[in-house]
Order: structure tokens, then C-alpha cells, then sequence
């Protein structure tokens, strides 16, 4: 079986993973957004990234702090501000945005 190699170009916030000379995927950074582009052109959104990537010391619950695992992004987060939302947690710190704020 003829395996083509996955390579990944980074421009400006973009990055396009491709097979051979197909684009496969993309990240979009500015936008915050995983996606492709079925036809060649629309950019097709599969999933939105978390607000923070990274998981920084200041931001971790307190060592004695209750935590919960947040379902957007599976990082432990505090249960006192952490929100339910459709049968399970998100984290306040870490993926509880704006577009979830509204719908609370």
C-alpha cells in the first residue's frame, strides 16, 4: 500500500495539514477553529478549540480545592466555579465563554 506522507504548513494563525498534495485539515488559531474544506473552498468547522491551550500554575484549582474534569477540554478545574451545562462541567477558568454564558 502506497502511503503518502502527512505534512503540515504553518501561515500566519493558519495551519494546514495535507497528504501529498491534498489539504486534509486545518487549524485556524485566529478563529480558534479545526476544520476542513469539503469542496475545495467553504471552510467546514469541526470543532472549536478551548480559549487556553495551555494549563498555567496560577490558573490550576488550589492543591485543597474540590475539582471536576471539564468536558470541553479534560482538564481538572474548581467544582466551586465550575458550571453544569447539558449533563456535565466546563470549566469557568478554562472554556466557560460568552457563547455559553447566553445560553446559561
Amino acid at each position: 500500500m502506497d502511503q503518502q506522507r502527512l505534512t503540515a504548513t504553518v501561515s500566519g494563525d493558519q495551519i494546514t495539514i495535507s497528504r501529498g498534495t491534498s489539504e486534509v485539515l486545518g487549524i485556524d488559531m485566529e478563529s480558534r477553529s479545526v476544520g476542513h474544506w469539503p469542496d475545495g473552498e467553504t471552510w467546514e468547522v469541526l470543532a472549536v478549540l478551548p480559549a487556553k491551550l495551555s494549563s498555567d500554575k496560577e490558573e490550576s484549582p488550589a492543591e485543597d480545592d474540590e475539582t471536576v474534569l471539564c468536558g470541553f477540554c479534560q482538564r481538572q478545574c474548581s467544582a466551586r466555579t465550575a458550571h453544569l451545562y447539558q449533563g456535565g462541567w466546563v470549566g469557568d477558568e478554562c472554556c466557560w465563554d460568552e457563547r455559553l454564558r447566553s445560553s446559561d
